[in-house]
Parts: structure tokens; sequence; C-alpha cells
């Protein structure tokens, strides 16, 4: 192990460029690699969404030589008390509600050196802050496996969510008989109506070539249903930030052959489209947007079918990644993955007090809860009383 391990910043854009070698030589050395994990990932959120707290910078670990891991990070408010907005330094969270991670290959020194070096950093860094916040990192991330270099006293991880991810290392055949029977059936009848419409066609896009074409279908279809205007407002193309950094992120994404878009049409009618993203072993799914006028062929169902066996035949895929938890993917039968919040204390002392009084709140706030909704339950059944 290196007698003396280093943190050297990289601040702003400039910086993170300046790690584009040492970052793409980290990722050819992660079979798990993830769209949380790429160098264009980066760069376009650090163009489109940078946090309005303060600059991003990507810390990284030395160890005289050369880098082996990579903490990005950068000033926001998280509530870590459940209740009060706290200023900590967290990992780049403008992508939404999905996982993140540090970029980090299955190195046991490095994991062992890299958050008690990154914390050390930061317990200098100006504003000070007395939180690093992992956010949404998966079971089994570098960003867990990196917790073995810290004392258990200096942090606590929260399970939040979880993630469901789809094991395609197999035949296809295989995978199906894997699915109920009931779901099986629905499939089939989906595939009848879907029979009854003219001029049906699959069609992927992959790479830079109709890639914009693709986007624009995806955006679309996504703002014509309970997304869009007359919903929740949700959708990408309803939201200017979101509407600016996604394009600019297809086309560094579709530059390297990464980007994906897979769509059922009906003519020149889109049904459903699919925003994915394949990087090494893992295809994610990122985003699907659908025609809700055709809800009851259950154009998402089909596509995804589609989607799971291309990759069952692509022996180069190992795992689809669906970047949710939500309860329709469980008719897949995929692996429930749990994702997590990390919570680690900067400075002495001071760090492990703020540590013990946070599992507290996490282990006595459902209690002190429920004892707050029955009181404010009690309070409103003599108000009533009173009344009459």
């Amino acid at each position: 192990m290196p007698s003396s391990w280093t943190i050297v910043e990289y601040a702003g854009l400039d910086g993170l460029m300046r790690l584009k070698p040492d970052w793409a030589r980290l990722l050819a050395e992660m079979p798990e690699a993830g769209y949380q994990h790429l160098h264009e990932t980066h760069v376009s959120y650090l163009e489109k969404l940078p946090s309005p707290l303060g600059a991003f910078s990507c810390l990284a670990l030395s160890d005289g030589t050369r880098v082996r891991a990579i903490c990005p990070v950068e000033p926001q408010k998280l509530p870590v008390y459940r209740v009060f907005q706290s200023p900590v330094w967290g990992l780049p969270k403008g992508l939404g509600d999905i996982p993140r991670d540090l970029i980090c290959p299955r190195d046991p020194e490095a994991e062992a050196a890299l958050l008690p070096c990154v914390a050390a950093h930061l317990r200098h860094a100006s504003p000070r802050r007395p939180w690093l916040v992992l956010t949404r990192v998966l079971e089994g991330s570098g960003a867990l496996r990196c917790l073995r270099g810290l004392e258990a006293a200096r942090y606590y991880a929260d399970r939040d969510n979880t993630t469901h991810i789809i094991d395609c290392d197999m035949p296809y055949a295989e995978f199906t008989a894997r699915l109920s029977r009931k779901f099986r059936a629905n499939l089939r009848s989906a595939h009848n109506r879907l029979a009854k419409l003219p001029d049906v066609s699959y069609v992927r896009t992959i790479g830079a070539d109709g890639v914009d074409g693709a986007l624009d279908r995806f955006l679309k279809v996504e703002a014509s249903g309970w997304k869009g205007e007359t919903g929740s407002r949700t959708a990408i193309a309803l939201q200017p930030k979101q509407a600016a950094f996604y394009p600019a992120w297809v086309e560094s994404l579709a530059a390297t052959g990464r980007c994906e878009f897979n769509e059922v049409r009906s003519g020149d009618t889109c049904l459903v489209s699919t925003f994915c993203i394949r990087v090494r072993e893992e295809y994610d799914v990122m985003k699907i947007g659908y025609d809700e006028r055709f809800a009851h062929i259950a154009p998402g169902q089909l596509v995804f079918e589609r989607i799971i066996q291309e990759c069952c035949d692509d022996p180069t895929v190992k795992r689809i990644n669906l970047t949710s938890g939500f309860e329709w993917n469980l008719v897949w039968a995929p692996d429930v993955v749990g994702c997590y919040n990390v919570y680690i204390g900067i400075g002495g002392w001071r760090a492990r007090v703020r540590v013990a009084l946070l599992r507290m709140s996490f282990r006595y706030w459902p209690v002190m809860k429920r004892l707050i909704q029955r009181v404010g339950a009690g309070v409103r059944s003599i108000r009533r009383l009173a009344k009459r």
C-alpha cells in the first residue's frame, strides 16, 4: 500500500476535461460501470445542470504516480436530520432521483483510502460543510465498498429505496420461463392487439445516425401523456433545464455509440419510445414515454420485451438496469437492489457526535412521527367534541 496518498482537486469543467484520460482508464477497469460513471454524463451535467450553490470539483486520489479513484463533489443543501436543510458536500444530483456513484475500480487499496482522504481534504475546504452525503448509491457499488476505510462512528448508511436489475446473461427462452404464466398470457394478448394496427415496426436507433429525430420523437411522446401539460408536468420537454441537458447528453453519448432509442411504431405514429444507454456489460433503461391512446396495447411492456430479448441475444450484455424501483417493474422478475444514502461526518470528535445524533434521528423519528400523528388526531377529536 502506498505510504502517502494525496487528493488532487480538479475544479470545474476545465479540471474535469484534464481528468479525462485517467477517467477513461478507471472506467475500463470497472465491469459494473453504468451511465452514472460516464465522463460524458458529468460533462453534460456540469455544462447544463450545475449546482447553484457553488463549483463542482473532482477529488482525485493519487498514489504519487497515477490517479487510483475519483470522487466528484458539489455543494448542496439536504435534509440531513430529516427536517432541517443542512449545507453538505454531495455527489452531483442534477439528473434527478436516480443512482449515483464514485469512480473507483475494485482496488482494495484505493477503496480503503479514498473516503478518509476525501473527508480530510473537505475538512479544510471553503466554505466549510459538516457532511459529505453520497445519495442514491447502490448495494455493491464502489461507494459502499469504500466505506470500509472509515470508522463506523464516522458514517451512517440508510437504505432509502430500491432499484431493479434484470439478469440477462442467459438465453431468452430461459428468461421467459421465470415470468408468471399470467404475465406471459398478457404479453400474448398485447401482441395480438398490436397486430391489428397497420404497418407495425420495431425501430432501434444506435449511435449518431438518426439520433436527433429519435430524441424528438421520444420527447414528444413522453410529453403527450400523464407527464404532459394536463398531468404532472414532469416531462423533459416541460422543464427548461432538463430540456437543455438531454440533447447535449444524448449528443455526447451518441458520438461514442452508447446511446440507443427503442421504438414501436404503427406507420408514422410512435406508440412508445425508450431512451437507453449501453456501458460495457450494462444496458441502462433511462426513460420511457408512450402514447396513451394506445395504452390498451401495453406498448411499454412490448418494447421492454424486445429490449430484454435483444440483450439476452447479445453475449456482451450481462444485466439491464431499470434505474428505478417502481412496482410495475416486478412483472419482469428483476433482482431488487438496495439504494442507500450515506452520511459521512467531516471533522474530528464533533463529526462522531453528529453521526451519533443522526443515527438516533433515523432510529427514533418513525416513533416520534407516529406519536405526533396520534396527538394531532387526539387534538382534532377534542376540538370536534368541543364544537358540539
